[in-house]
């Protein structure tokens, strides 16, 4: 899914003094994101990308976990990560940090998801990534939901538990879930995201999905969007015009956000209303000394 999408306003930065870095797998770190290295008042520090192991691997911290960036694509507005305990030559490896939708709240840098005008009248949710999580039971579970992980994903070392691995079932179900639908000796263990159901149905035919297939997509990693780094600020929302693919954002302060021909029907609004009740003050005084002469 790509869009190619232009600002509904420049931003004012000094592009020419913050050439772009590099890092490993990622040729191109620029605009919103930085590295360390870069001058300080360069791009914004809350998109600030690290660079490890040599200068090999680019990664992000995001809310106390720690993510290998697999790309950014700066078309259509998203970054790629995978977490960094995933190796793809090792499909008994699991992710070390949980991660769910609840975690990209107001305010947040990245979501999963964006808004799209493509009626002109209503905006709809373009969901990028979503939630798979690793299930722990003590008996069999017989479901279509429940994805068994053996033999291939070691889900023993996705979270602590007090069952040995003789004494448990490991499931991954795809997809949020809520306590009604957790089968009975059941729980959760861990919430991880990949890409969206929608992406992968239109990539393969196969609405399927096994043990293998799962590590797959925890290799490939997934998407989130970065269009709040538009939002002046860095408070509002923002979205996508289908219309002519701008990207438009709204927030709480009129003054940064109000188009400049709006703010001038104001000051001319108020200024025109200050005339007429200065006009009608005076008019009221003229009347009173009439009436008491």
């Amino acid at each position: 899914m790509v869009f190619h999408l232009q600002t509904s306003y420049a931003e004012q930065r000094d592009d020419h003094l913050c050439p772009a870095s590099s890092c490993g797998n990622i040729p191109n770190v620029s605009y919103p994101f930085r590295l360390p290295t870069d001058p300080p008042n360069c791009w914004k520090k809350r998109y600030e990308l690290s660079c490890e192991n040599n200068n090999c691997s680019t990664v992000l911290n995001l809310y106390s976990g720690k993510y290998h960036v697999r790309a950014i694509d700066y078309d259509n507005y998203t970054i790629r990560l995978a977490d960094v305990n995933i190796d793809k030559a090792n499909c008994f490896t699991v992710p070390l940090y949980s991660l769910a939708a609840y975690n990209f709240i107001d305010e947040s840098p990245y979501s999963g998801s964006f808004f799209l005008n493509d009626n002109g009248k209503t905006l709809d949710n373009i969901s990028l990534s979503e939630v798979i999580i690793f299930i722990k039971c003590e008996n069999p579970v017989e479901s279509p939901l429940y994805v068994p992980t053996d033999p291939c994903i070691n889900s023993s070392s996705a979270a602590s538990t007090t069952l040995s691995k003789e004494e448990y079932y490991s499931y991954v179900k795809v997809g949020g879930t809520n306590t009604l639908e957790l089968e009975d000796s059941c729980r959760i263990e861990l919430m991880v995201m990949i890409t969206s159901r929608l992406q992968r149905i239109s990539e393969n035919s196969s609405t399927n999905i096994s043990d293998r297939d799962i590590h797959n997509q925890l290799v490939y990693g997934f998407e989130l969007s970065w269009l709040p780094s538009f939002a002046k600020n860095d408070k509002g929302d923002c979205h996508v015009e289908g219309s002519n693919n701008m990207v438009h954002c709204y927030s709480d302060d009129w003054r940064t956000n109000t188009p400049t021909i709006l703010k001038i029907a104001f000051l001319v609004f108020f200024v025109v209303l200050g005339v007429f009740l200065s006009i009608g003050l005076k008019a009221l005084r003229v009347n009173s000394k009439g009436f008491r002469s």
